[in-house]
C-alpha cells in the first residue's frame, strides 16, 4: 500500500469506534483504529498503531462531516448505525459492543434514517433489531 492509497483510506473513511468514544457513547478508548471506506477491508500495522479497514457498501456511505483535521468523522448516530451495520463481518471484530451510553444528543430518530437507507433488506432488519435492543436496554 502506497501513501497516496493510505491518505486516500484516512481521508475517505469514518473511524467507527473512535467516533463512538468521540461522542462518548463507549468509554474505553480504542487501542485499534477502525474506519469504514469503499476500499477492501484489510489491517494495516504501523509504527504508531493499527489501522482496521472494513468495506461498506457505497450506496451508505454517507452521514460524515469533517472534523478540525479535514479528516470525515461520522455523526454520532452514523457511527453506531455503522458499527452495527458490520455486526456479520467475517472478522468477529463487531460481535460485542463495550458498554454504550447515548448521548443526551443522540438522535434515536435519525439513527433510524440511517437504517432505513441500507440497501439490503435482510441487513436493515438486522441493524434494526440489533439498535431496538440498544434503546430497549437504555430505557430500562
Amino acid at each position: 500500500m502506497n501513501i497516496f492509497t493510505l491518505y486516500f483510506c484516512f481521508f475517505m473513511s469514518s473511524k467507527i469506534k473512535s467516533a463512538l468514544y468521540h461522542y462518548g457513547i463507549i468509554s474505553q478508548v480504542p487501542d485499534i483504529l477502525y474506519l469504514v471506506s469503499l476500499a477492501r477491508s484489510q489491517v494495516i500495522r504501523t509504527p504508531l498503531g493499527t489501522i482496521s479497514i472494513h468495506h461498506i457498501d457505497p450506496s451508505f456511505f454517507y452521514g460524515y462531516r469533517k472534523n478540525r483535521d479535514g479528516l470525515l468523522i461520522a455523526t454520532q448516530e452514523k457511527a453506531l448505525i455503522d458499527f452495527l451495520y458490520l455486526y456479520p463481518a467475517k472478522s468477529c471484530l463487531f460481535k460485542a459492543l463495550p458498554e454504550i451510553e447515548l448521548p443526551e444528543r443522540f438522535s434515536i430518530s435519525k439513527a433510524r434514517r440511517f437504517i432505513s437507507r441500507i440497501n439490503s433488506r435482510r441487513r436493515r432488519s438486522m441493524v434494526s433489531n440489533l439498535f431496538d435492543k440498544i434503546i430497549n436496554t437504555r430505557r430500562r
